[in-house]
């Protein structure tokens, strides 16, 4: 329980520094000049994001639940 209460606290504003962090780079991601500075900076901060998201909306719920059906099944041993 404790889990779930913690996720639907902290879900929405994680969610929301990252998509704002994202749109924020993304003009310079689609400007015309591709500086030597700016645009890797984008680019690696976009995707690392993405990727996180997709770690803490997909892999960790399922770690999470995979540990905890592990700690009840040697409970019951």
């Amino acid at each position: 329980r404790a889990y779930v209460k913690a996720w639907n606290t902290k879900v929405i504003p994680i969610f929301l520094t990252v998509a704002s962090t994202i749109l924020g780079f993304i003009p310079f991601m689609a400007g015309a000049e591709k500086e030597g500075f700016w645009f890797p900076l984008a680019a690696g901060t976009i995707g690392g994001l993405i990727m996180s998201v997709i770690g803490v909306f997909v892999f960790l719920p399922v770690l999470t639940l995979k540990k905890k059906s592990f700690v009840a099944s040697k409970a019951m041993l």
